[in-house]
């Protein structure tokens, strides 16, 4: 799966700014053990478990990333929640198994970028940390799965131009 069946640039020829952190090697194989034990069907792969702080469609040159940590963000499960994708060409959507989080270091950092960079955009009304487990999870439903109880950790933040290919 490509993340262009999943996500299009309005214009094919526009460059994409897209921020993240990872997780540190116990929370990937925290989500990692969740993901095997509970059978969630094409799960996002262990080395790409992140939190996304910046997804826009605008490119934003001069955005930089913090890089490593000085300490770890520390993160909260608040949930599980099944969201839609974008419309991929046809008008197809899939449903994606997202953990949301509390972190409110993470949520203020994103509204820092946000200030700076004012001609980033954002594609939802409100930013939600979340760490994605599935980009598709077909007809699955949230009573599913059981509750992740186990606190989770940002370690590095990157920021790039999107590579479509990713997933």
């Amino acid at each position: 799966m490509k993340l262009s069946d999943l996500y299009e640039a309005s214009d094919s020829s526009k460059k994409v700014t897209y921020a993240s952190a990872s997780l540190d090697a116990e929370s990937r194989k925290v989500i990692s053990e969740y993901i095997k034990d509970n059978d969630i069907p094409n799960p996002v792969k262990t080395k790409k478990l992140h939190c996304t702080l910046i997804y826009s469609r605008v490119e934003v040159p001069d955005m930089k990333a913090k890089g490593v940590y000085k300490k770890p963000m520390v993160c909260k499960p608040n949930g599980l929640e099944i969201w839609k994708t974008q419309p991929d060409k046809n008008g197809n959507t899939k449903n994606c198994l997202v953990l949301t989080l509390i972190c409110p270091e993470f949520k203020a950092r994103h509204k820092e970028l946000m200030d700076k960079h004012p001609e980033a955009t954002h594609d939802y009304p409100e930013f939600k940390v979340h760490v994605t487990l599935s980009y598709d999870i077909g007809d699955k439903k949230l009573k599913d799965f059981p509750k992740i109880n186990q606190e989770l950790r940002l370690e590095k933040e990157t920021v790039k131009e999107l590579d479509f290919d990713w997933i």
